[in-house]
């Protein structure tokens, strides 16, 4: 885990081996009330939360289909030689105050045997700045729906590679 801090920043990353929500966000919890131990905050202009999802697929010629719900629509014709693609759609929620940002792409550190897939999930607040006091119910509600947008993202079959 590291914690980065700036003007007006603070950063909370986690690596691998990942651990879960409620740890990851018990750590969260820590950074904030650190920070707040020492600076007094008005309110959030920006907020987000990003789980950005490294997959590997075994074998380069299999059908995206296969592992994914959520993935760019290439037509047969064109199915050879694709070297890469980047999908990006983005999602209101709350009457526009959130929004979330989804890319869905391959990876430059593909091979020819292995693709490697990036579903980027990046939830964040688009307007309205939120109170400090309501930071953690803002992060649960982004946590749920980046929760509930990778679960349609992936396919069974998927979900059992894991």
């Amino acid at each position: 885990m590291t914690v980065q801090l700036g003007p007006g920043l603070l950063a909370v990353n986690v690596f691998k081996p990942y651990p879960t929500w409620s740890v990851f966000r018990q750590k969260i919890e820590k950074a904030w009330n650190s920070l707040c131990s020492l600076i007094k905050i008005d309110r959030i202009q920006r907020i987000g939360l990003r789980y950005i999802n490294n997959i590997d697929i075994p074998d380069s010629r299999d059908e995206l289909g296969n592992y994914f719900r959520l993935y760019p629509f290439i037509p047969s014709e064109f199915r050879q030689n694709i070297i890469s693609f980047n999908t990006t759609v983005i999602f209101s929620y709350f009457e526009g105050r959130d929004q979330c940002r989804v890319q869905f792409l391959r990876s430059p550190n593909s091979t020819d045997s292995k693709t490697k897939i990036i579903l980027d999930i990046d939830y964040f607040l688009a307007k309205e700045p939120v109170d400090p006091s309501e930071v953690f119910t803002w992060i649960e509600e982004a946590h749920d729906n980046i929760e509930s947008i990778f679960e349609a993202s992936i396919t069974e079959h998927l979900r059992k590679m894991f």
